[in-house]
């Protein structure tokens, strides 16, 4: 089973969920292209960010953020939140 392999991947990173300051399990839209479609496990720690999807064929795919000044999402979320009149902290 596909998801097997995710609840292994969770299971085994059992240590880094309790010590990371961010951690959570989300799902992404099953779409063509989409490397984070259906389940993912995401840990933040400090300024960096590790999410783990699935490939086609079950292989985990990790994925490694590192914190930036200003990103095209960032701002346009930023934008939303002002625009939608809620406080944003610098």
């Amino acid at each position: 089973m596909k998801d097997d392999s995710m609840v292994k991947a969770r299971k085994a990173l059992d240590g880094l969920w309790r010590e990371t300051d961010l951690k959570g399990r989300c799902w992404g839209l099953r779409r063509n292209g989409n490397r984070y479609q259906d389940t993912n496990i995401t840990l933040a720690q400090g300024k960096e960010l590790v999410t783990i999807s699935m490939d086609k064929e079950g292989r985990l795919l990790v994925h490694v953020f590192r914190k930036a000044k200003k990103s095209s999402l960032g701002e346009t979320i930023k934008e939303a939140l002002q625009a939608a009149a809620l406080p944003l902290a610098d």
